[in-house]
């Protein structure tokens, strides 16, 4: 019996060469041989650098990378800044995994007219591998869960997902090994950090419940650690998406939505007695709800509803006058809530008021 070793010893930098990532091969550009291919396996979610330096002669070099469809995906004639001719692809994210094919030559390729010697080099970029920067995020959907690994190289993962305006979502990031303290955020499509939490899932898991989506578009989770780059725990986590739903499910069409520190005018008589407003609030915001009259003889009352349209605070004459005013409301719990802009219409006094109105409605920073 034998055993058989394969063992890869070097490159070749003739064409048709297979590449892997780090190496260096060295060929020559001629009107002899004005292009050298090569070729390189890579996966989904890869961030690669490929660069060609001349060596001698007045090589202008130009890179080409090309995908299994042939289809040119980057290409790099001077290295911008570099001051020099040498041509480089850099942070190229592969889409697909497979194979693909690097293209060296001379700027005009076969017409071109400089010649010299070069040495190509294709690398891994150090945020390599899905799931490592925000070009190679993890597409979610609902009730996905993903595992990874926070490490001191990756230090911090990124998701990304599709919502519409208003819906809620839920996210939980739990250790699986080791002593990793985990810290979740949601970003919008720039990245710019929307709400965030260390330890909301208990112990030193994070948690991000009910979190309102404030425009449709692509939104990313990052899953981290506390202290993020300066943090020193590490290990494997799970993570779970969910939907809750939106927050105005259950709300009638056509009813009238309305946001903190908005105003709104409109108008109550014989015709239209009443209008309703939804908003969504969370649990322990504190909100003022004015309703003032614009003109005519309006007597304004206003009524604060919870998701079930039961009244759970009312005001007729508080704001001055016969304008309403509900002050500093503390919400119960998070969901839709209600406004109803109406009229006074008791038997002390005119119950067929009528003109134009000025609802605002505010939270209270405490």
């Amino acid at each position: 019996s034998f055993l058989l070793n394969i063992e890869r010893i070097g490159v070749s930098g003739e064409s048709g060469s297979a590449l892997r990532y780090g190496d260096s091969v060295i060929n020559n550009i001629s009107n002899m041989s004005p292009q050298i291919y090569y070729s390189f396996q890579a996966k989904q979610g890869d961030i690669i650098d490929v660069t060609m330096q001349r060596n001698s002669g007045n090589l202008d070099p130009y890179l080409q990378v090309v995908n299994s469809d042939a289809k040119v995906i980057a290409e790099s004639d001077d290295i911008s800044g570099s001051g020099s001719l040498d041509a480089g692809v850099k942070s190229l994210v592969i889409q697909d995994t497979g194979t693909y094919i690097i293209v060296a030559t001379r700027y005009g390729e076969a017409a071109g007219t400089s010649s010299g010697r070069y040495i190509l080099t294709v690398a891994e970029a150090d945020n390599s591998g899905l799931g490592n920067a925000f070009e190679t995020a993890v597409a979610l959907k609902v009730n996905d869960t993903a595992e990874g690994e926070i490490t001191d190289t990756n230090f911090q993962k990124y998701y990304t997902f599709e919502a519409k305006k208003d819906d809620l979502i839920g996210v939980q990031m739990n250790r699986m090994s080791g002593s990793v303290d985990t810290l979740l955020a949601i970003a919008d499509q720039n990245l710019q950090e929307l709400v965030s939490d260390d330890d909301g899932g208990g112990g030193q898991n994070a948690k991000i419940e009910g979190f309102r989506v404030p425009e449709d578009g692509k939104y990313y989770i990052i899953a981290t650690r506390a202290d993020r780059q300066a943090g020193t725990t590490s290990g494997k986590f799970k993570l779970t998406f969910q939907s809750l739903g939106n927050a105005f499910d259950g709300v009638p069409d056509g009813t009238q939505r309305i946001s903190y520190g908005t105003t709104i005018t409109g108008r109550l008589d014989q015709t239209t007695p009443e209008i309703q407003f939804a908003f969504f609030g969370t649990k322990g915001d504190a909100v003022t709800i004015s309703l003032n009259r614009g003109d005519g003889d309006l007597d304004p009352t206003v009524y604060l509803l919870d998701s079930n349209q039961t009244v759970i605070k009312q005001d007729d004459d508080s704001g001055g006058g016969q304008n309403a005013r509900i002050t500093r409301f503390v919400l119960p719990q998070s969901g839709a809530y209600f406004i109803k802009a109406t009229r006074f219409n008791g038997t002390d006094g005119n119950p067929n008021t009528q003109g134009s109105f000025i609802l605002v409605l505010a939270r209270i920073v405490q």
